[in-house]
């Protein structure tokens, strides 16, 4: 059985490895510099590995003790997805939408 460090540890690599059916996070950032401009692409990686640092940290604790929950990854995931279709600036928009999102609710966790 894992104990709580090492459960951590694996939720933290799930979310960036995801699985069979699911994108992790490093896919997700792989879609999302896919359709940014070269010249911004440095500036959007460094946001989106902040972005995932922050959701991971939260979303990997013990599920009464975490302000992120899998329904937020899945909506995220989706909108980011569905951004992405429509071009870099509706992506841009996207994230800087998630990033709000995660402020508030870790600045009510």
């Amino acid at each position: 059985m894992f104990t709580r460090k090492k459960d951590y540890a694996y939720w933290i690599e799930k979310f960036y490895q995801g699985s069979m059916l699911i994108p992790g996070w490093n896919s997700i950032k792989e879609q999302i510099l896919a359709v940014t401009p070269e010249h911004e692409q440095k500036t959007i990686a460094q946001r989106v590995d902040n972005l995932g640092e922050r959701i991971s940290r939260e979303w990997a604790q013990d599920n009464e003790n975490r302000a992120i929950s899998s329904s937020h990854l899945q909506l995220w995931g989706k909108n980011i997805k569905d951004a992405q279709a429509q071009g870099y600036e509706p992506l841009k928009e996207t994230l800087a939408t998630i990033e709000a999102e995660v402020d508030k609710l870790l600045s009510q966790a």
